[in-house]
């Protein structure tokens, strides 16, 4: 594996910045299902080399969580199964501090390249699930809810 692992601890750590000190995080076995939020990350040479998905509730209270939206905006956004453009906005942006959970000291370099909304994420799949390991976890987003988060890495 050339990149990082992303760690209970690490992931804590990394959103209790933003999210505040009451996030919690366990590893999980359960497979994101299809249909999921995610985005793409790039190595120096624009070749896929991680990605990251998240169910909708992850996606809705993070984006939510980050500029302060209210949560019961965030759960009708569950609920609709449609995000707020800002929520999409702030979403990229939790993606992009997620790079830091992947990379590690005196590793390769990675960055984000898309955010994938639900639908779009299968196409990318395919290019990456067999050489890279799976990552999967249970976030709790204090006063918002709970979602899954995961992540492919090679």
């Amino acid at each position: 594996m050339n990149y990082g692992k992303p760690t209970t601890e690490a992931i804590v750590k990394l959103l209790e910045m933003i999210f505040g000190p009451e996030i919690d995080v366990t590893e999980s076995k359960d497979s994101l299902e299809d249909n999921v939020n995610g985005a793409t990350f790039i190595d120096k040479d624009n070749n896929l080399v991680a990605m990251c998905f998240s169910d909708m509730p992850f996606t809705a209270y993070s984006g939510a969580a980050l500029s302060m939206i209210p949560a019961g905006v965030a759960n009708d956004a569950v609920k609709e199964g449609q995000l707020t453009d800002m929520m999409k906005a702030n979403f990229f942006e939790v993606m992009n501090i997620c790079s830091k959970l992947m990379m590690r000291d005196g590793g390769p370099h990675l960055r984000l390249d898309k955010v994938l909304e639900k639908g779009e994420t299968d196409a990318h799949k395919t290019g990456i699930e067999e050489h890279a390991k799976s990552f999967r976890f249970v976030v709790d987003i204090p006063s918002y809810g709970t979602g899954k988060i995961g992540f492919l890495v090679t």
